[in-house]
């Protein structure tokens, strides 16, 4: 489905302001930016569609914004979001998940939901499955000045054609990294089609505006600009977070 990338660019017409702005029904009020999170609309205007394989939405967060995560970090802001970090169980699933990168970057390592947590080798999945399916580079990353535990990345590189492209190595687990997020779909939130945008209504769970945005942009949109009646009365919702 196309849509018009233009309205990302009207981001930079205005910002948040410092209190945040919210959205009522029918008309817009003022929400407190701090401490209170809340509700919040994504308008998405990526050309590449939703990332969706399986049954779950994948977020990828590139570190263009200059934030990256440890690993207990990445995986708190997954779970904040109402998923977690990748489990990965199929050659299929690698694929689209590698493919995805590709699109976003060039070169990086992204943290995926697999740890050492015995410290000897013995890796697990976040929800305590032991692998199965399996994509490891050679050799493996090793740095005596910095000892174990270890964690799970995906390699990204210039080239599906790439041999280390989609491969796992790992890092020490408190070293900052790009990261992606895996979100069952239909979860607290649910996508309409308005004009020439897709929006997002984000039920659950709330956000400050900073992480608002940040998750909207995640998806390859920016917060809801709300230009038309139709578009404010089609997205009606008690509270949430707009673009100001």
């Amino acid at each position: 489905m196309d849509r018009n990338t233009s309205h990302c660019g009207d981001i930079d017409g205005g910002d948040l302001r410092p209190e945040g702005r919210s959205a009522g029904l029918g008309g817009w009020g003022y929400g407190s930016n701090h401490p209170h999170a809340m509700e919040f609309e994504c308008q998405e205007c990526s050309s590449s569609g939703l990332d969706v394989f399986g049954g779950y939405q994948y977020l990828f967060y590139h570190g263009n914004d200059g934030i990256y995560r440890t690993f207990s970090a990445t995986r708190a802001l997954c779970q904040s979001l109402g998923g977690d970090m990748p489990i990965i169980t199929s050659a299929e699933q690698n694929d689209f998940i590698a493919g995805k990168l590709l699109t976003y970057s060039n070169r990086g390592n992204y943290y995926i939901g697999l740890e050492d947590i015995i410290e000897g080798g013995t890796y697990r999945w976040i929800d305590g499955t032991a692998l199965g399916y399996t994509n490891w580079d050679s050799p493996l990353y090793t740095d005596p000045n910095q000892p174990p535990p270890y964690c799970a990345v995906m390699r990204s590189q210039s080239s599906l054609t790439d041999p280390v492209h989609g491969r796992w190595n790992r890092v020490t687990c408190t070293s900052e990294r790009r990261h992606i997020c895996q979100i069952p779909i239909d979860v607290g939130c649910r996508w309409q089609e308005l004009g020439e945008s897709q929006y997002l209504i984000k039920f659950t769970p709330r956000a400050t505006p900073n992480d608002a945005r940040e998750t909207c942009q995640s998806y390859g949109g920016d917060l809801a600009i709300i230009k038309t009646a139709e578009v404010n009365m089609g997205n009606e919702v008690n509270a949430a977070w707009l673009s100001a």
